[in-house]
């Protein structure tokens, strides 16, 4: 699942900020989404956890690290794609594996924390 999660974080396509609305907010999601996956990396013990938020059997803990929780918010500003939007199946798994991974994190305060930790070093704090 991890090697999935990646693929998809890795293909998400980039808008043009000139043109497309959410271009900033996507580009901060793939950051967010990479750093999601470089501290999963870290903890292979959270692998049920991630495969319980894919399937719906887990909710994001709202007493989560900050920056986690931003970047939870973050994710969720985003509208959903649908209809014949031209990169619905890359859009659609990566903004759901996006959502399972900040889920899994938020339910670990050791992973949440080094979420948080990465998040400052890379300059993407609670926003």
């Amino acid at each position: 699942m991890y090697d999935e999660l990646r693929r998809l974080c890795d293909r998400l396509p980039l808008p043009d900020a000139t043109w497309h609305p959410y271009a900033a907010l996507i580009a901060e999601l793939r950051a967010d989404m990479a750093g999601a996956l470089d501290v999963l990396a870290d903890r292979p013990q959270l692998g049920a956890a991630l495969e319980a938020a894919v399937a719906g059997e887990l909710e994001f803990d709202a007493g989560a690290e900050a920056e986690l929780t931003a970047a939870y918010e973050r994710l969720h500003r985003l509208p959903m794609v649908e209809g014949r939007h031209p990169f619905i199946d890359e859009i659609v798994p990566t903004l759901e594996g996006a959502d399972a991974l900040l889920v899994c994190l938020s339910r670990d305060p050791q992973a949440a924390a080094a979420f948080a930790s990465s998040s400052v070093r890379a300059g993407r704090a609670a926003s």
